[in-house]
């Protein structure tokens, strides 16, 4: 930081670790009043390279009491790797959570109380990722040997309970991290 005449401070780079860097990107993002500045490089745009095309938004963040000019430069093709880096860690969540609910959902349960334990325990695993897990505890009834006689249902010996999952993309834990 710098100081000059007339009070002026020039904040060279906002980091991103401070909640004010997040607050004016999500404010760039939102108000879409952001200026086109184009290319930066006078060369042909090929299919397989295109050139980055830059935008620009005007805003103020407060940093210990001080108010500072923020400019929010927003690049094309960073925009790019970075959607590509979120859809590769959303795979990969999803993936290990597949994995978790498969292994959750092979065993049967004697008791239902088993059951929504085992189903409370898997929540709780997925609370740390980027999708919410719905699960839901199926009674499976158990029916005695042999065919049933004319007319007359199976008789049911006992219940055996099962976790049925969903996954779910949770918008407001991948917002974060865009």
């Amino acid at each position: 930081m710098n100081e000059c005449e007339g009070k002026t401070w020039f904040l060279i780079s906002l980091p991103a670790t401070y909640d004010e860097c997040g607050r004016i990107i999500r404010e760039a993002v939102t108000n879409d009043q952001r200026i086109d500045i184009g290319p930066l490089v006078e060369e042909p745009d090929y299919p397989k390279r295109p050139i980055a095309h830059y935008q620009a938004y005007d805003g103020t963040v407060e940093l210990y009491g001080k108010t500072y000019r923020a400019i929010v430069v927003h690049s094309s093709t960073h925009d790019k790797r970075c959607h590509k880096r979120i859809d590769r860690l959303l795979k990969q969540d999803r993936k290990q959570l597949e994995t978790h609910c498969k292994q959750a959902t092979i065993i049967p349960y004697n008791w239902h109380a088993d059951a929504k334990a085992a189903g409370e325990k898997l929540i709780h695993k997925s609370e740390t990722g980027y999708h919410l897990l719905q699960v839901e505890v199926k009674e499976v009834p158990k029916y005695s040997r042999g065919r049933s006689t004319t007319g007359k249902s199976k008789q049911v010996l006992h219940y055996k309970y099962r976790l049925i999952t969903t996954i779910v993309e949770a918008p407001e834990k991948v917002l974060s991290l865009r």
